[in-house]
């Protein structure tokens, strides 16, 4: 039944009306409050979980394990900052080195071998993103075509942790796989759980904090298009295609121009430090939020919003290359991994963008969802992006 007076004398509209705004109002404070419980994580995870990269190779009398690790992954699971001033040097992780060792050849297997790895001495690696620590272990096993590698490192730590594998077999072609870490306790027989790149698409999507920020941001001020009928009903904003038809545009923009970069990136070799894409990536947050409280890139840069989410996704693609800029495979076998990684990536974020339209669309009726939806919302995000920004920058 329609919405009708009496009016509530407090605002001016129908009491019917008053009520919804202020269950609409309730739900969307609730929900400022679930979201920024799940993107507040810490700020140098705010990206991508932890990744680590492992090199397995060997013949019919030996194999041997080049395994790079992150100095962050590392810290949290064995805290090596012995004087707990928050920097990690060269002394400290010699001094740890022998526990370090002991903790990562404790932590991988062949399945079907019984000897112990001899490990090197450790060195260190630079990657797009951060600093690695690198140890091999060789041992005294072969690496026969059925061998696989029992992983177990970091499952405490982090359970969004991968390790991309690379084994090369002689006479074989070379294989990459992306390992997600066994909970079950050494020494058990089960190798690592692999992990296909479609499913690594999604997880990359759904553990991408900045992403998903961004992605809301670019949606928070396609709803409120109402308007008022007569001298008191509120009316919603009109048919789903007249509010769809910006937020399709956008997110396409949004979606071209990363699988463009993620491409020249895993394709081309075209990467940018994570130095430089990382803080840009957040900065792209605090923008986006502060064109939402006072429109001002179109003003400055010419550009209408789509051509706004084109540019800032050609940022993000960089920063979706990931583990995936690692692979070392022929250029058939890379395309194929590429592929379903993006079309994991892409099914993860129209699920993602359908959810937080569904509920901005709930909100719409409300008559503060332009001051505490929108403005709320933006003023919070641009607030984490910056405290973004400063960690990476730092």
């Amino acid at each position: 039944m329609p919405c009708k007076p009496p009016l509530d004398w407090r605002s001016g509209m129908p009491a019917c009306l008053r009520s919804e705004s202020l269950a609409a109002g309730r739900l969307g404070l609730l929900a400022w409050a679930m979201a920024l419980l799940l993107l507040w994580p810490p700020p140098t995870q705010a990206h991508a979980g932890s990744q680590a990269y492992l090199q397995l190779s060997g013949d019919a009398t030996h194999s041997r394990l080049q395994a790079d690790l992150a100095l962050r992954d590392l810290d949290a699971a064995l805290d090596l900052d012995a004087d707990g001033d928050g920097l990690l040097t060269w002394g400290e992780l010699r001094q740890a080195q022998s526990r370090l060792q002991r903790w990562v050849s404790q932590g991988v297997g062949l399945s079907d071998c019984t000897a112990d790895w001899q490990p090197s001495p450790l060195s260190l690696v630079e990657r797009s993103d951060g600093l690695y620590t690198r140890l091999v272990l060789t041992t005294a096993c072969p690496l026969s075509g059925n061998a696989s590698l029992r992983y177990h490192l970091l499952a405490e730590v982090d359970p969004t942790h991968r390790a991309l594998l690379r084994t090369e077999r002689s006479g074989q072609a070379r294989q990459a796989t992306l390992l997600s870490p066994s909970r079950a306790p050494m020494p058990n027989t089960e190798p690592a759980p692999p992990v296909a790149f479609w499913q690594e698409g999604i997880h990359h999507l759904l553990t991408g904090h900045d992403h998903l920020l961004f992605l809301l941001c670019l949606l928070l001020p396609a709803l409120p298009r109402r308007h008022l009928v007569g001298a008191n009903a509120l009316a919603g904003p009109g048919e789903w295609t007249q509010t769809l038809r910006p937020i399709v545009g956008w997110v396409t923009a949004f979606t071209l121009a990363h699988s463009v970069t993620l491409g020249l990136a895993v394709l081309a070799g075209i990467r940018l430090p994570g130095a430089v894409i990382e803080p840009l990536i957040a900065a792209s947050i605090v923008l986006a939020a502060l064109d939402n409280l006072r429109p001002f890139l179109h003003r400055l840069l010419g550009l209408p919003r789509w051509g706004v989410a084109l540019g800032f996704g050609l940022v993000h693609g960089f920063g979706f290359a990931g583990a995936l800029g690692e692979l070392d495979l022929p250029a058939q076998e890379l395309a194929w991994a590429l592929l379903q990684f993006n079309l994991g990536l892409e099914f993860a974020q129209l699920g993602v963008v359908a959810v937080a339209v569904a509920a901005l669309w709930r909100l719409r009726r409300w008559s503060g969802y332009v001051r505490w939806v929108q403005g709320l919302g933006s003023a919070l995000a641009a607030a984490l992006g910056t405290a973004w920004v400063w960690q990476r920058l730092a």
